[in-house]
């Protein structure tokens, strides 16, 4: 009922003369909405559990291109 009297009021809004029903038929279609709207959501995929950091061996740190064992 209400989008029959809504699309009524729509038609009379069209005259320039009826600036009110113009107003209420912007209120209508503020409150009435979509019946569809929002559609689809994406869908996110369930969280992969983090990855855990593989530790990695002490290097050797190098001073002007010797190792630490020819520095000494």
């Amino acid at each position: 009922g209400a989008l029959q009297v809504y699309a009524i009021a729509k038609g009379v809004a069209r005259s320039p003369l009826s600036t009110t029903v113009a107003s209420h038929v912007g209120n209508l279609k503020r409150d009435l909405g979509r019946a569809g709207k929002g559609g689809k959501k994406k869908s996110t995929p369930p969280h992969a559990p983090l990855p855990v950091p593989v530790p990695t061996a002490p290097t050797m740190e190098v001073n002007g291109g010797l190792t630490a064992d020819e520095q000494a």
